[in-house]
């Protein structure tokens, strides 16, 4: 068995030539696992992949994982995240990467029991300063809104865990990591009901600070440093127990990276392309403050 770290990309269609000419996968693909953190998920090869969206995830041969780091580790602080918490709710990041982002920012910032602060700044690029403003911000709330960015996903689900605050899903395509009890262990909100947030989370807020202990104690089970290698081994062996044997063949993946639905999925095709063209020149205002993350 071969497991490798894919190195982080946003992948493009000349990932599938590229992987159609490499020699060494070919030659391994019946025992390669690979680990994928791509913002933006393609789902190319089997293994654990951090992205992947509902339309690209393939059970026989994908497994939603977390990250193998994290960029701003926040350690849990006493017993707050109840009633008693400052905030019932925090956000603190940009809202350029993602346009559910942009409506929650326009939505909730003036909400007198939360706080919103938009910072218009890579989260990697961040200084000491602005690392323990964040730190101070989650400690201070009851529920940490975790919205999608470029990603389905997003490194401040797993940093608010680590510090025994509930973590506030609010991305329609993430796809729950299997082994946890995620309704126990943080909420989540439908895109479309980012403007119902404060009622909801007024209505949970008692039921706040358990749910950031169950939050913390999973992330020491599958996503602390000691424990995310071992999550990954375990599911890429139940995985590869599992898979049936078709999907190890070359011509399994071959046909897969060429058809239409594969393409489509990942908006590769030539109109998708073409809109999403169209797109960056009208948006470029907006985005050219921004560097993407990775």
């Amino acid at each position: 068995m071969c497991i490798a770290f894919e190195r982080w990309d946003f992948r493009t269609a000349d990932a599938v030539s590229a992987l159609i000419g490499d020699a060494w996968v070919k030659r391994h693909v019946e025992r390669l696992y690979v680990v994928n953190q791509d913002d933006i998920g393609r789902g190319l090869l089997p293994g654990c992949h951090v992205s992947l969206v509902p339309s690209l995830i393939d059970h026989r041969i994908h497994v939603p994982a977390g990250y193998a780091r994290t960029y701003n580790h926040v350690e849990p602080q006493g017993e707050g995240g109840g009633e008693g918490s400052p905030l019932l709710f925090s956000f603190r990041g940009t809202d350029l990467s993602h346009a559910v982002r942009r409506r929650m920012v326009e939505t909730l910032r003036g909400d007198p029991l939360g706080r919103v602060t938009v910072i218009r700044q890579a989260f990697h690029s961040h200084d000491d300063v602005q690392r323990r403003a964040y730190a101070s911000e989650i400690h201070d709330s009851a529920f940490v809104l975790c919205p999608r960015g470029w990603s389905p996903t997003t490194y401040r689900l797993f940093e608010t865990m680590s510090a025994a605050r509930c973590p506030v899903i609010i991305s329609d395509d993430w796809v729950p990591i299997p082994g946890i009890d995620w309704g126990g262990c943080s909420l989540r909100v439908a895109e479309r009901d980012i403007a119902s947030i404060p009622q909801i989370l007024r209505e949970r807020w008692s039921e706040a600070a358990a749910l950031g202990r169950a939050a913390c104690a999973a992330w020491q089970a599958h996503f602390s440093e000691a424990a995310r290698f071992d999550r990954y081994l375990d599911a890429i062996l139940a995985l590869d127990a599992r898979r049936p044997a078709y999907t190890r063949q070359w011509s399994f993946h071959l046909a897969r990276w060429r058809s239409l639905q594969f393409r489509w999925a990942n908006g590769w095709t030539l109109p998708q392309r073409c809109g999403r063209g169209i797109k960056r020149i009208v948006n470029w205002p907006r985005r050219r403050a921004y560097t993407p993350a990775g």
